[in-house]
């Protein structure tokens, strides 16, 4: 009888979430879509969440309720609408933490890729804009964040 002979393996892939195959081992030369595209914005859209969530927090809450229903400035802020701000702060800083990380960490592979250069160059410049729009996005958090708590809220 003779030995079936088992098929050379193939290379594992990358699937659009990053993972490897079924085989293991290193990970190939693909990109995700959807991986590039939150390290090149993920930190737009997150200071775009934040400037919104944490500023109308704030300024609901200076407004009072008076007896005629018609809404004033003149209140404070109560404790509860200072945590709803740090955590509007505090998570999209992290998640365009996470964008630059993966944005830093992608620019890296794309080296590594063996699609032509056209591919390659694209790919390389949507990293270089993601560093700097997540940058950029860090340091309005930090900033906004800081005004939130030096600025007089009322």
């Amino acid at each position: 009888m003779s030995r079936p002979t088992t098929p050379p393996e193939s290379p594992p892939t990358a699937s659009s979430d990053g993972s490897t195959g079924a085989s293991g081992g290193a990970r190939s030369g693909r990109v995700g879509p959807i991986l590039t595209w939150f390290a090149v914005v993920g930190g737009v859209v997150a200071w775009a969440v934040s400037l919104a969530v944490s500023w109308s927090t704030m300024e609901l809450g200076c407004l009072v309720r008076y007896p005629a229903y018609d809404l004033q400035h003149g209140g404070s802020p109560s404790r509860a609408e200072y945590a709803v701000t740090i955590g509007a702060i505090v998570i999209p800083w992290l998640v365009t933490l996470l964008a630059l990380l993966a944005c830093l960490r992608l620019r890296v592979l794309v080296r590594r890729l063996e699609d032509d250069d056209l591919a390659k160059g694209r790919l390389h410049l949507l990293m270089v804009i993601g560093l700097f729009l997540d940058s950029m996005m860090l340091a309005a958090i930090t900033g906004g964040g800081i005004a939130l708590y030096v600025l007089e809220a009322c």
